[in-house]
């Protein structure tokens, strides 16, 4: 916190020094360039921009863009009208302000029309507040949620519908996620950041529905930058789940598939001429079984004793057919520490919760102290992809925390099948796919 105090005034006393002859050429008082947030004000007021702007210059992310066109419309009270004007006290963070405060050639004029960059960037503004706090677009990139998604579906998702998730990492390029494309450089600073902070929600997270969150284990440190991944959520904070010959129970009860859930399954294909695994729906197999040429159409159940070990949680007996029981973290439940289970909850306590645990011989120790006992700080939830034997989800790197939460898929707005051609001319719009969750 200190830190950014000293940063903060740093800013101050930069613009003080870079503005305050401007401030007194357009007829203000040279101290108030001196005054935090109060200066703001002044400067708006110079620029004859209204006063309810305030408090859009401390909204995350939208912040980097009003303040460059606060400075466009500034530098224009003072004659730099100009494109490269324009573009130069972009590229210098403001600081061309800083020359144009000692030129004494430069004198104020009341603005008479509204820049390009500035109708542009007003236009960002708009569209970066619907993305970040409102509603996000995001394309279906893999199968693993076939049938109920397909590869090149466009979808909306809405941020509000579980809870506003504010911005962690506030300064950033607006509507880019975490690399610019082409160049791979990164789209935000990484050394300012923003406590955690979700607003109430409109409704709760519920089994079954389907999540767009960030990847827990993606590469990127923060939070809000991490990729994200959309899965459905098959268990929520204090279920117990359980796989049994690949059928999904939920504290003990068989699961009930919603109906928008069209899950797919690996089958053993035996035909006339040939012997096949391949992945369907219940639907699917009912309707290959018809066929003359098939013999038979039989689910694939991978033995109880063949243990997958690159399966969450590492050393556990489980496959993708017979898994757990095991059950999801919930805020503010207490468990007790062993080597049975450690491997289940040491990424909950060391990244997601952010502790430092450490095991010596037969003790645990957390944030140094010797313990056997750690009580979850946040809920937590496991999610599964639709296709069931071809998504990589929770059963290989575990929980969802709910800080990755980011919101649910209201709109199939379009749908494109393309085939991995190239050629724009092949592809096929899917009309069909277009509809609501």
């Amino acid at each position: 916190m200190s830190n950014y105090i000293i940063v903060f005034f740093l800013i101050q006393g930069i613009h003080f020094l870079g503005t305050y002859r401007l401030y007194k050429k357009a007829g203000r008082k040279y101290w108030e360039a001196a005054l935090p947030f109060y200066n703001l004000i002044v400067m708006l007021k110079i620029v004859n921009r209204p006063i309810y702007w305030f408090p859009i210059f401390f909204v995350p992310i939208i912040c980097t863009v009003m303040f460059p066109l606060l400075w466009i419309y500034f530098i224009q009270c003072f004659g730099k009208t100009r494109n490269r004007d324009y573009i130069l006290v972009i590229l210098t963070l403001g600081l061309y302000i800083f020359y144009l405060n000692y030129d004494n050639n430069i004198n104020f004029l009341a603005p008479k029309k509204e820049p390009i960059f500035s109708v542009f960037l007003s236009s960002i503004i708009l569209s970066s507040f619907i993305h970040i706090y409102l509603i996000q677009p995001f394309t279906i990139p893999t199968s693993s949620m076939e049938k109920t998604l397909l590869v090149g579906d466009f979808i909306f998702v809405s941020k509000i519908h579980y809870g506003l998730r504010m911005p962690i990492t506030p300064i950033s390029f607006p509507l880019l996620h975490n690399r610019l494309p082409f160049f791979g450089i990164r789209t935000y600073l990484k050394w300012i950041r923003l406590p955690y902070l979700r607003l109430p929600s409109i409704t709760h997270i519920k089994r079954s529905d389907i999540i767009v969150f960030n990847f827990p284990h993606s590469s990127y440190t923060d939070t809000d930058r991490k990729d994200h991944y959309i899965k459905r959520c098959i268990a929520i904070p204090g279920d117990t789940l359980e796989i049994r010959r690949s059928i999904l129970f939920i504290n003990g009860k068989k699961e009930r598939l919603s109906k928008n859930a069209k899950r797919k399954y690996l089958y053993i294909l035996r035909t006339l001429r040939s012997l096949n695994k391949i992945m369907l729906s219940v639907v699917e197999a009912k309707l290959i079984r018809t066929l003359n040429e098939v013999v038979s159409v039989n689910r694939y159940i991978i033995p109880i004793y063949k243990s997958q070990k690159f399966l969450f949680p590492k050393n556990f007996s489980w496959n993708l057919d017979f898994y757990g029981p095991l059950k999801i973290p919930k805020k503010g439940d207490h468990i007790m520490l062993n080597y049975d289970n450690i491997n289940l909850y040491k990424d909950i306590i060391n990244i997601y919760e952010n502790n430092y645990l450490k095991i010596k011989g037969k003790k645990f120790y957390i944030n140094n102290m010797e313990t056997y006992e750690y009580v979850f700080h946040q809920n937590y939830y496991f999610m599964i992809g639709d296709n069931w034997y071809n998504s990589l989800d929770s059963r290989f790197w575990g929980f969802v925390p709910e800080d990755h939460i980011v919101g649910k898929p209201i709109l199939t707005w379009m749908s494109i099948y393309w085939d991995n051609t190239k050629n724009v001319f092949k592809w096929k719009l899917r009309l069909e796919r277009i509809k609501c969750f």
